[in-house]
């Protein structure tokens, strides 16, 4: 966790040196364990460094890692009733209703002749 909170902060201040020598310890610790190129380039290139310039603070990242952890847990222990209240909205129809209330376009109004 200590790791992770350099990163996170070499992203919020853009410390660019910081940034390197972890995405160097990343990759070293990778290889030392012997983990997948293609999963390390793609956890770091696509997950990690896309947010170079943009993270949350201390309190924010931990409030939604514990949201992100009790969402695994309910989609690993209870897999088919996660899925379909993640799905409730959409098979609602809400989704179209929300669509249905927005304001009206300047151009939708009819012609008056």
């Amino acid at each position: 966790m200590g790791k992770v909170d350099v990163v996170r902060k070499a992203v919020a201040k853009k410390n660019p040196k910081d940034f390197e020598r972890m995405q160097e310890e990343f990759f070293q610790n990778a290889k030392e364990k012997t983990l997948s190129e293609k999963l390390t380039n793609y956890v770091w290139n696509i997950l990690v460094k896309t947010q170079q310039g943009y993270s949350f603070n201390l309190s924010h990242t931990l409030a939604y890692s514990i949201i992100g952890l009790q969402e695994m847990n309910l989609a690993y222990k209870y897999p088919i009733i996660f899925w379909n209240t993640a799905n409730l909205i959409v098979d609602s129809g809400s989704a179209e209703n929300a669509l249905d209330d927005a304001e009206p376009n300047v151009n939708d109004e009819e012609d008056e002749d």
